[in-house]
């Protein structure tokens, strides 16, 4: 009679194979193909490939058909199930550097004993002759990471791989004085030279031949530090400079500073009125609304005659803390805000007359209800914090028409916020999307923040959002006694970068906390501490498309702006824009916003169209050279 066999209980037999190709010289590479097979008659499972790398040589590279593949010594490769009767191949890559007696050695396992253990193991022996070849070196990291500009010399160490008493560390292409401490980590001097200002700089390590070669670049980022005394600040798109408010404390207080970011130089102050505090631009940056909370007014500043212009005593007259007043200037003029008091009393449309140089309320507004943080999404819509979240409110020329709708009732305590292309940002991590209503909550950041204003930058253009932040260095952010810049991508919402600062604590209470914080220029990021220290960083920890390459973008030609006009955003168009693109006016770099592909928005100040004549228009973007000029006739 027939048998019938049963080998459902019978583990899988794998066998492995391995064969070698290359040259077996030094300064080649060698790669080694190895085969999972699996004989039967049972399915496989948790398949798994160890190998133990040759001594002459590095690991260029591990891949796998199937499975993946952990690039370290040993190399182990994970392939999960493998069927009855299937195989897996697996491919590594070695670059042998010394002579001698090359040797790789792999071995299979499985979560089942295999009956046939003989066939999992292989090896493959060479001879490798020829002189010493170095390994390229690699650079995983670097600390410190950031360094105050104007520091002494500032020893730094590198960690990576590959390295030998032959390499070297470079800083922007030259060398440092440097000592290899092993193969893994190299300490290096930063010259106070090199880091005397605000920027940012390449630092790699360099073997010499034969072999060797360069490592990639690790950015080490000189940041500045103000101590200017500050209550607030804002940027002005036009000036390019921040605008900071100066208490009564400090040696010239009561009044507003510019200071110009790219170069950390300040201006003469300016004096406005008793404890000037909040502020608000409007959008064509002519007009400073400065909060004058001694005083309880709220004055006007001409940024263009850089005069005060009128100032309105603030109501209702009830109010004990005019510091807590709340305000926006109206997109599109310079004469209309929303004006919200503090405690229980409604949210008001008020206009300037620069001629009666007088301020009137129109007549509606929001009665019993009492928002917080008014914020204009466009020169109709008027978003505020409510009871429930952030509501919409319509504007027109009554002064507040209606609730619109309640918006966005999921954000974490929104308090206040930013807007910034249609999406709000909150201080505690919270985002948004206002571009249609109801507003959609898009997600939050993983941070532990009790930020009851809107201490955020947002750069939604760069996928970037940026905190002062209290990092543990592990995996928390909070903003008790910040440490640092936090860089959080606004796809993912997951952490992106973090650029260490040194922060000084309080003397009054210990701790510091976060004031205001923004972007200005291409790569810049401006942060205003309790202490009203403002912390200066720019380069690629806030843009790092810096750190790639891309093609020149295009601008189209036929230009035309008339002159007089003032400050004006002049929108141009072209092809091959990407995010973080620099327009330059007659070579120097106007402040310029990423629209899409084939357009960006500039803000011209007035001083560039005094007279009818011409310019010079260039555009670069991130990492690509500058793109054909074209000229803009100013009429």
């Amino acid at each position: 009679s027939s048998l019938v066999q049963d080998f459902s209980t019978t583990n899988a037999d794998l066998a492995l194979s391995l064969s070698a190709s290359g040259s077996n010289l030094t300064g080649t590479a060698t790669t080694y193909t190895l085969q999972v097979t699996n004989n039967g008659p049972s399915t496989a499972t948790e398949v798994r490939v160890a190998a133990n790398l040759p001594s002459t040589g590095v690991l260029a590279s591990a891949t796998a058909i199937a499975g993946t593949c952990i690039p370290a010594s040993p190399v182990v490769c994970d392939l999960g199930t493998l069927a009855d009767g299937a195989s897996a191949t697996f491919t590594l890559v070695v670059n042998q550097l010394t002579a001698g007696t090359s040797t790789l050695t792999a071995q299979v396992s499985e979560s089942q004993t295999d009956p046939t253990s003989s066939d999992n193991q292989a090896f493959s022996t060479a001879t490798i002759t020829g002189a010493t070849y170095s390994a390229v070196p690699v650079v995983t990291s670097i600390s410190p990471s950031s360094v105050l500009a104007g520091s002494t010399d500032t020893a730094v160490t590198i960690t990576g791989s590959g390295f030998n008493s032959a390499s070297f560390a470079q800083l922007d292409g030259s060398p440092l004085n440097s000592t290899v401490l092993s193969a893994t980590q190299i300490a290096a001097i930063v010259p106070a030279a090199s880091v005397a200002s605000l920027g940012w700089h390449n630092l790699n390590v360099a073997t010499p031949a034969p072999g060797g070669g360069q490592s990639s670049a690790a950015v080490l980022t000189a940041y500045a530090a103000i101590k200017a005394g500050a209550n607030r600040m804002l940027y002005d798109p036009f000036s390019r400079r921040l605008v900071v408010s100066l208490g009564p404390s400090t040696p010239t207080g009561n009044s507003i500073e510019f200071i110009t970011p790219a170069t950390s130089t300040l201006s003469t102050p300016i004096s406005i009125g008793d404890q000037p505090t909040t502020m608000a631009l409007s959008s064509d940056g002519q007009m400073l609304y400065v909060l004058l909370a001694s005083a309880n007014r709220l004055q006007r500043f001409n940024m263009l005659t850089q005069q005060a212009d009128f100032s309105m005593t603030l109501s209702p007259i009830g109010v004990a803390d005019s510091s807590n007043f709340q305000f926006d200037v109206q997109p599109g003029t310079e004469n209309t805000i929303a004006l919200q008091p503090p405690g229980f009393f409604p949210l008001e449309i008020v206009d300037f007359d620069p001629v009666a140089k007088a301020a009137s309320v129109r007549p509606s507004n929001t009665g019993t209800v009492y928002p917080s943080s008014p914020h204009f999404l466009d020169a109709t819509d008027l978003l505020a914090t409510g009871n429930t979240g952030v509501d919409d409110f319509i504007v027109n020329s009554s002064g507040i028409a209606t609730l619109n709708t309640a918006t966005i009732s999921h954000l974490p305590n929104p308090s206040d916020f930013k807007i910034a292309n249609q999406l709000l940002f909150t201080g505690k991590g919270g985002v948004a999307d206002a571009s249609s209503l109801p507003a959609r909550r898009l997600g939050a950041f993983p941070v532990a923040f009790n930020n009851s204003s809107a201490t955020v930058a947002p750069d939604p253009a760069n996928h970037r959002a940026f905190f002062l932040a209290d990092y543990d260095g592990v995996s928390v952010y909070g903003s008790f006694s910040p440490n640092g810049l936090a860089a959080f991508d606004t796809t993912t919402f997951l952490p992106a970068a973090f650029i260490p600062l040194i922060v000084a604590p309080s003397n009054t209470y210990g701790s510091v906390s976060a004031v205001d914080i923004l972007r200005w220029g291409q790569d810049g990021v401006a942060a205003l501490d309790s202490n009203g220290t403002i912390y200066l960083v720019r380069g690629p920890a806030v843009l790092p498309q810096l750190l790639g390459s891309n093609s020149p973008p295009t601008l189209d030609s036929g230009i035309s702006v008339q002159h007089g006009t003032g400050n004006t955003a002049l929108t141009l168009a072209g092809s091959n824009f990407q995010p973080g693109i620099a327009v330059l006016w007659n070579g120097s770099y106007r402040t310029t916003n990423y629209v899409d592909a084939t357009h960006v928005t500039i803000a011209i100040p007035a001083s560039d169209l005094i007279a009818p004549g011409s310019a010079a228009l260039t555009a670069s973007n991130p990492g690509s050279a500058e793109s054909g000029q074209v000229s803009i006739a100013i009429n």
